[in-house]
């Protein structure tokens, strides 16, 4: 018999419920509307309006705060995504070797980048 691992038990940070509005940037794409559920100080739930193709790593800008975190994908359940948060330098990095030229204009200036 198989016992379901409960995902709480997984993270190193303790998450709080929200119910913020937040904008998925990708090189090329338009933002993305979405709202996060929860969050951590490793990480989200995100949740947009129908199941969209996410990259790996991405941008998510907090509406309300103007924060600005680098992203990647921990898993996906239909319009659901759990990211993991990460230094914003590497995923302008993957993004510069996946698009090429320069991605910077994708983050506002100004923007408070939050996370290392």
């Amino acid at each position: 018999m198989t016992v379901k691992q409960d995902y709480a038990e997984k993270r190193s940070f303790g998450r709080r419920q929200t119910y913020l509005h937040g904008w998925v940037k990708i090189p090329g794409r338009p933002p993305l509307a979405c709202t996060i559920h929860n969050m951590s100080e490793g990480g989200a739930l995100l949740e947009f309006m129908h199941k969209v193709p996410l990259p790996f790593s991405f941008i998510l800008t907090i509406e309300s705060s103007n924060q600005t975190y680098g992203c990647e994908v921990r898993h996906t359940a239909g319009a659901r995504t759990g990211v993991g948060f990460v230094d914003i330098a590497t995923v302008q990095q993957a993004a510069r070797a996946s698009y090429g030229g320069e991605v910077g204009s994708w983050v506002e200036p100004g923007s408070v980048l939050t996370r290392k």
